[in-house]
């Protein structure tokens, strides 16, 4: 058991270094998506584009159709986003949420009877038509480091852009959040510990020693999950890999 663990030690500490940084600045903190349990209500929907473009991006002019009910104003800023299809547990098929992935920002500019027109003011990706929206809300991109709940443990459910292996850089999803005491700047470990059966004629498995993979850093959080950014990756990440709060070694 002394030799176990003294493995397991060694494979855990042998890590990246952590960010010593008081705060992280991630410019890019207003193009990341998030899952959540229920979709978000949508405000409006892209029916056109003005002109023969091919793609829509940043300054085209486009017709909204408003959702019946909601009032869309002149000025008005509204991040553009689709949903896709529901994300499900890989293992027990148990639902997890929607994935709303965000495409650009649109400022409402003139308003009609059955329709508002609108200004693409920034895309993230290619924007498309039938591209929803929601309100815009500025995320501030100065992230506040801070330890995560002891012990906490949880999996990557998935790269926002469904990327079969990922790394560094790359945002994906974990399914732990706010509920689960996940909060941004939060750092965690991505390690996996495998199971084998070393003798064949036996169906007993053992717990092989655990492997750090890389690190995480959350970004934002939703209830049941997190939006997070491979900070460090030994080799390639994929979806399924666990995480757990850093921890020191004695």
């Amino acid at each position: 058991a002394g030799d176990e663990a003294g493995e397991a030690e060694k494979g855990l500490t042998d890590k990246p270094e952590l960010n010593e940084m008081l705060h992280y600045e991630y410019t890019a903190i207003d193009r990341i998506g998030f899952i959540r349990e229920e979709p978000v209500l949508s405000r409006g929907t892209i029916f056109k584009v003005e002109g023969r473009m091919a793609m829509i991006s940043t300054g085209d002019l486009v017709y909204i159709k408003p959702r019946p009910n909601f009032l869309l104003s002149p000025g008005d800023r509204y991040t553009l986003y689709r949903t896709l299809k529901p994300i499900r547990d890989r293992n027990t098929n148990e639902f997890i949420g929607i994935q709303h992935y965000l495409t650009g920002a649109v400022e409402i500019v003139i308003k009609r009877p059955d329709f508002v027109l609108g200004r693409i003011v920034t895309a993230y990706r290619p924007i498309k038509i039938g591209d929803l929206m929601m309100p815009y809300h500025r995320r501030v991109p100065q992230i506040s480091i801070r330890q995560g709940p002891p012990g906490l443990e949880g999996t990557i459910i998935e790269s926002e852009e469904h990327e079969g292996i990922f790394g560094e850089n790359s945002i994906a999803f974990i399914d732990k959040g706010r509920s689960a005491g996940v909060e941004p700047g939060q750092l965690y470990w991505i390690f996996k510990q495998d199971k084998y059966r070393i003798n064949p004629d036996d169906e007993r498995e053992v717990t092989l020693t655990p492997v750090l993979l890389g690190e995480l850093l959350v970004l934002h959080t939703e209830n049941a999950t997190a939006t997070v950014m491979i900070t460090d990756s030994r080799t390639a990440i994929q979806a399924g890999a666990r995480i757990i709060t850093p921890f020191k070694l004695e």
